[in-house]
């Protein structure tokens, strides 16, 4: 995301802090330069998002956590 930020001259920390719990969709309307394809800069971090998994990793006590959550009163 941040190669994207910065190909539009773009603050990523202003982005990150004001889109979480928002649609992708949203947040790219409030960013995007004036005359951009909304439609296709969606897409793209769409495809970005699905592709960069670098930050990802296991957590050696996920079994028993997940167990754990199965027991608990309330539904998912």
């Amino acid at each position: 995301m941040d190669h994207v930020a910065a190909r539009y001259g773009l603050d990523i920390g202003e982005i990150l802090r004001s889109s979480h719990g928002v649609q992708a969709m949203d947040t790219v309307r409030r960013f995007a330069p004036a005359g951009s394809d909304i439609q296709a800069l969606a897409a793209e971090l769409g495809r970005m998002e699905l592709a960069e998994t670098g930050a990802l990793f296991r957590f050696p006590a996920r079994r028993s956590c997940w167990r754990a959550c199965r027991r608990m009163p309330w539904r998912w």
